[in-house]
């Protein structure tokens, strides 16, 4: 999901608005294990015959629609409008929690037009979108194999002999591509960074595999995926 970064208070505003002062609390327990997901979404393990839809900027939802999870809710495969509830689920699904990712669906929907999400069209959403991409060029709205491809060549420069990325490698690379663009890198950018980075392990681990942000680019699940619900707080520990 391409996520802004939510104050405390606007996020549990936010909450109480949509679903009617019912307060969500993130899920218990660990999320689903990479295991879990392939074996039930074989698409997005490595290998598969299945191809990403560069259209849809954010890899986590690339990742999500490959994996089939939203074929039963499009109307066409051309049409690739789904409900902010679907989103939502699929999301939590993957491990993403419905106080975190529910509510930027949410967020996302009304910012299009508030009769679901086109997947395809997260570059209008609002302030929920964001420029300097780490995979599409400025104002893109597909994937750019020359941006990616320079963008995991320049996560390579940084990372250690064994490959492994810190989360301010990620910052690095996303700045410098913010500044070459003359942008200023937004809340929803800095987040993004902050969400490969807590997916892919970073918060238990200190550090994350330059291969795994590979996979998780061309929207194929990592070898290494945190047991972690995604949440507000679990981002708010990546400084």
């Amino acid at each position: 999901m391409i996520i802004s970064r939510l104050t405390p208070l606007f996020l549990l505003t936010s909450i109480f608005f949509i679903t009617g002062c019912d307060l969500i609390l993130p899920p218990v327990g660990l999320a689903p294990t990479r295991e879990q997901l392939v074996d039930e979404y074989p698409n997005v393990e490595e290998g598969s015959s299945r191809e990403e839809n560069v259209k849809i900027l954010c890899p986590f939802q690339r990742m999500l629609e490959r994996s089939g999870i939203y074929d039963t809710a499009v109307e066409s495969p051309t049409n690739l409008t789904v409900s902010a509830v679907e989103v939502k689920d699929a999301s939590e699904v993957f491990g993403c929690s419905t106080n975190s990712c529910g509510v930027v669906a949410n967020l996302v929907s009304i910012n299009q037009s508030g009769a679901g999400i086109d997947l395809e069209r997260l570059h209008e959403a609002g302030s929920i979108s964001h420029d300097c991409g780490l995979t599409f060029d400025l104002g893109g709205t597909a994937v750019s194999e020359t941006v990616r491809t320079a963008t995991l060549d320049s996560l390579w420069a940084l990372a250690d002999e064994e490959g492994n990325l810190v989360y301010n490698d990620l910052l690095t690379v996303k700045t410098d591509i913010c500044t070459a663009q003359g942008v200023t890198m937004s809340s929803a950018g800095s987040t993004e960074i902050k969400l490969i980075f807590a997916y892919l392990g970073g918060v238990e681990n200190g550090t994350i595999s330059h291969s795994d942000v590979d996979k998780l680019f061309h929207a194929t699940m990592p070898v290494t995926k945190t047991l972690s619900w995604i949440t507000a707080d679990l981002l708010d520990l990546i400084q």
